[in-house]
């Protein structure tokens, strides 16, 4: 699909939540149990890629909506 110069990507937000929160809690669940550094350091770096996925594909804002963050009427 395209609108213009842009390339539409449908994304599902809720799939990018599950993904990231799941990953947040394996790499707690690790940290606290005492896992391999290289393993909890790998979900580290999985969760960071999911943000950043979610900053490149769709800006400040669906990197807020990630985190539940929800702005003023006026933004």
């Amino acid at each position: 699909m395209r609108d213009g110069d842009e390339i539409l990507i449908p994304i599902s937000l809720r799939r990018i939540r599950i993904k990231f929160y799941v990953c947040l809690c394996l790499t707690a669940g690790c940290a606290i149990s005492g896992a391999d550094g290289w393993l909890t350091f790998t979900l580290m770096l999985l969760c960071g890629a999911i943000l950043l996925a979610a900053g490149i594909i769709g800006g400040k804002r669906l990197i807020g909506s990630v985190f539940f963050l929800r702005r003023g009427r006026g933004d």
